[in-house]
């Protein structure tokens, strides 16, 4: 097919074939993958947890990892009182 050219153009070419798929697989795989959006939010149905809620929840389960969530959690609230009794003015 290409057999006229050069070692560097049919590489060229080639390469643009393959870019080709690439264009074709990218909107394909944003597609496949979940928006913002909560599953719940687009069923029409509420969740009535907060995303605090559920992380306390997933920070007591015996899941992997799930210390780490606790700890984490700690931290931020370590944290938000620090600024907080900063940013309150002694009388």
């Amino acid at each position: 097919m290409f057999h006229g050219l050069g070692k560097d153009t049919r590489k060229g070419i080639a390469m643009i074939q393959h870019r080709k798929w690439y264009l074709l697989a990218l909107p394909l795989a944003l597609a496949a993958c979940p928006g913002s959006e909560s599953k719940n939010a687009s069923s029409g149905t509420t969740d009535t947890l907060t995303q605090r809620q559920r992380d306390s929840i997933l920070a007591t389960s015996r899941i992997p990892g799930a210390p780490g969530v606790g700890a984490a959690m700690r931290a931020a609230d370590a944290t938000t009182a620090k600024i907080r009794a900063g940013d309150s003015v002694a009388p």
